[in-house]
């Protein structure tokens, strides 16, 4: 991720990454501090499959555009590319809670991010769905930054009213004020 885009959505990340972590520290995250436990590669299937279905799904009916197939298919296949996986991994904290090795490698860090996936969206938490859908717009929204075509302007627009409201709807519960209007800094 770069840092054109890191800016534009630091407050989108920074609410990923503190109730990602309240999430963890209350035990609602379980399997995927663990990579050895005997679930972590079924959550990591499930949590791979789930994104995929939860991308069709969000962008079909929340995006405000009916993409073409194949427009469709290279957003998907960015979103849940194990490089941009790892990279969310690597701007969340979180391998101060994996138990064992310092994960190194890409994939490694892509598997704990489909585990959490998978658990959140096994979880009954609203904060966890909210956080699932949250992560899962700021990976779209990457995918439409990087590819970037006049198509996806009104969807980027779509995506982060969406991403906004959502980090509003948490920042009652105390963790996190937002400081900027995802919004007002789109192009």
């Amino acid at each position: 991720m770069n840092r054109i885009f890191l800016s534009k959505y630091q407050d989108e990340i920074q609410t990923i990454n503190l109730y990602l972590n309240k999430l963890i520290n209350d035990k609602l995250i379980v399997y995927a501090i663990d990579p050895k436990s005997d679930l972590f590669e079924t959550k990591e299937s499930y949590g791979d499959r789930i994104l995929s279905c939860q991308i069709y799904k969000i962008i079909t009916s929340e995006c405000g555009f009916t993409p073409s197939p194949d427009t469709l298919d290279k957003i998907r296949q960015h979103s849940t590319s194990n490089i941009l996986l790892s990279q969310l991994y690597d701007l969340l904290p979180i391998s101060n809670f994996i138990a064992g090795q310092e994960l190194t490698h890409y994939k490694q860090k892509a598997d704990i991010m489909e585990v959490i996936i998978c658990e959140l969206k096994e979880s009954k938490d609203k904060v966890a769905k909210q956080l699932l859908k949250l992560m899962i717009l700021v990976l779209i929204q990457h995918a439409m930054f990087k590819l970037n075509t006049k198509d996806f302007l009104l969807a980027k627009l779509y995506n982060s009213l969406t991403m906004a409201s959502i980090v509003s709807l948490l920042a009652p519960l105390g963790i996190f004020r937002p400081k900027t209007t995802p919004l007002l800094q789109e192009n």
